[in-house]
């Protein structure tokens, strides 16, 4: 089993990550396919949404950064 993790995260403070979402995926293929079609867009202008896959066996539960 594989996930998709997208990642908003602040250009200027890579700290600074208001959001997390995973989706899983049957196959990597699968996962790298949707990883290529994702499509948003932010109000805020200093943040990018970054998207990686990764083995779910080998994923921690989600936390986000504190300041």
């Amino acid at each position: 089993m594989w996930t998709l993790i997208l990642i908003c995260v602040h250009l200027n403070n890579p700290k600074d990550i208001p959001g997390i979402v995973r989706i899983d995926f049957p196959s990597y293929n699968n996962c790298i396919e949707a990883s290529k079609s994702i499509e948003y867009k932010l109000k805020f202008e200093n943040f990018k949404v970054t998207s990686e896959c990764k083995e779910k066996s080998l994923l921690s539960p989600i936390t986000l950064p504190t300041r």
